[in-house]
């Protein structure tokens, strides 16, 4: 019988133990009479970089950014001249007219951006490319092909993959 009591008296003693510790102190808000639970969190501070595995990763990252930078405003302009040209050539009734139109309008433009486009290296040439088609739905082959025709697009595609494999105008 002593050692039913010991047993029961052991028993309730450790387990009183263990209860009496099982309390978590947290911090709470009382809103509108509701107590909630509340905790903080450790400051973390959110920089603009992005974590790069190494050097050459973060300066091929940068020099994309001021690429796109420079190329994007060109490609939105020849998007919106791309549909304003379509719009008037509608008007244009014969191939003469539409011939001198063209012919006018490519004189303007190379007024406009030739010392631009000219001065452009070729990694922004490819950004160029890619972007027009972003804009206009098509490559800047068929873009050439559809104002200037498919022998002089056909060279100028040429000439372009001679100089550089990645200078594909009819990538999408």
């Amino acid at each position: 019988m002593k050692r039913i009591w010991l047993l029961l008296f052991g028993f309730i003693f450790f387990t009183s133990a263990s209860f009496a510790n099982d309390t978590l102190k947290v911090y709470a808000v009382i809103i509108k009479g509701d107590t909630f639970p509340a905790k903080y969190l450790r400051t973390v501070f959110i920089t603009d970089f992005r974590p790069f595995k190494d050097y050459e990763q973060q300066r091929l990252y940068k020099n994309l950014v001021s690429d796109v930078a420079i190329v994007y405003p060109y490609a939105k302009r020849t998007a919106s001249l791309l549909n304003q040209i379509k719009n008037e050539l509608t008007n244009c009734h014969t191939r003469k007219e539409r011939r001198q139109y063209l012919k006018s309008k490519e004189d303007e433009l190379n007024k406009q951006f030739k010392y631009q486009l000219v001065n452009m290296t070729t990694h922004q040439g490819r950004i160029l490319i890619l972007l027009i088609n972003r804009e206009t739905g098509n490559s800047c082959y068929d873009v050439i092909k559809e104002f200037k025709g498919g022998l002089k697009t056909f060279a100028y595609n040429l000439m372009m993959s001679t100089y550089d494999d990645d200078l594909n105008m009819k990538r999408k």
